[in-house]
């Protein structure tokens, strides 16, 4: 199954039900059996409508010639469906192969972010932060860093009160696929109801992001172009130191005013941060470049240091 297969297929009408199918006429009311999976249809059509994987354990499924729809969630959650061969002319409804990450359906970061409010969506990425109840936080959630660069996704909810640390044993640099319901927040890209299976347990090296040309070109912090690196590391070469005001150890580069937020910082001692702290306040007017995880508060682009290189300075600027 290929990724332009199925992302912006146009949506069947009632594909959201998993045990029937609304929208369409004289649709007989029992099932009838093709290969794996289950359809409704009518005499002449007997296949019009694939609504549901005979169950969540099949590995193939043959789709009948005569099929014209299949239903919103029909495959979710077969982990282990590896074989699957759709014509480009079905109707694929709204979450149908959620939940199988043998196939090649996880959606590239353009398509995550042109998904619309309350759609099924699939992504993987490597783990760049983890917020786990277990270890004391009040939320289970992660952050992931798109495969390509192009982008992070935050995960701020996972399905059943899983807790991704106790319950999965994610750590920082492995990679995961989810998949969940599309959420917008503030402008924010989001991933809610997920549920996240680890797909490589290595912990990789987490590879710093370039942005610099996108903070360039940005209209200011609420730039999507900024905001949508939500969650992942980053760094901006050339800006400009340009003060501290309390907790926020402020910078700038082109029409970006922004800030790196020390006291947001985990893992890193009170000594790294007080040098921080230190080297910033005595080097307000001088460029620098800057490194950090990507924070979104109140729909505005900012920095949280992630170690003792958060600021590398360089000359006074005029």
């Amino acid at each position: 199954i290929r990724n332009k297969d199925i992302v912006g297929a146009k949506k069947a009408a009632g594909t959201h039900l998993e045990g029937g199918f609304e929208g369409i006429n004289e649709l007989v009311e029992k099932y009838n059996e093709y290969d794996n999976a289950f359809y409704l249809g009518n005499d002449d059509n007997p296949y019009f409508a694939l609504i549901k994987a005979k169950n969540k354990s099949i590995t193939s499924c043959a789709i009948h010639e005569d099929t014209k729809i299949i239903a919103g969630k029909a495959f979710m959650g077969c982990l282990e469906l590896k074989d699957v061969i759709v014509s480009e002319s079905i109707i694929i409804g709204n979450g149908a192969f959620a939940g199988c990450p043998y196939l090649d359906y996880d959606m590239d970061f353009d398509s995550f972010i042109k998904a619309e409010k309350g759609e099924y969506v699939q992504v993987q990425g490597v783990v760049t932060s983890i917020s786990s109840k277990s270890e004391g936080a009040n939320y289970n959630y992660l952050y992931l860093q798109d495969l390509d660069g192009e982008g992070g996704y935050y995960i701020y909810s996972i399905a059943d009160g899983i807790d991704p640390v106790e319950d999965l044993g994610i750590k920082l640099g492995m990679t995961v696929y989810v998949y969940g319901i599309k959420e917008i927040y503030n402008g924010v890209h989001e991933v809610k109801d997920a549920t996240v299976i680890v797909t490589d347990t290595a912990e990789k090296e987490i590879e710093f992001i370039d942005i610099t040309d996108r903070a360039l070109s940005a209209d200011g912090v609420e730039d999507m172009d900024l905001i949508n690196y939500q969650g992942c590391w980053v760094t901006i070469k050339g800006v400009k130191i340009t003060g501290q005001d309390f907790d926020y150890y402020m910078w700038s580069i082109g029409n970006v005013d922004s800030y790196t937020r020390l006291a947001q910082s985990s893992g890193l001692s009170d000594e790294v941060l007080k040098a921080l702290a230190d080297g910033h306040t005595a080097h307000t007017g001088y460029s620098a470049d800057v490194k950090g995880i990507v924070k979104v508060y109140g729909g505005r682009f900012y920095l949280v240091p992630l170690g003792d290189d958060a600021f590398v300075y360089g000359e006074l600027i005029d």
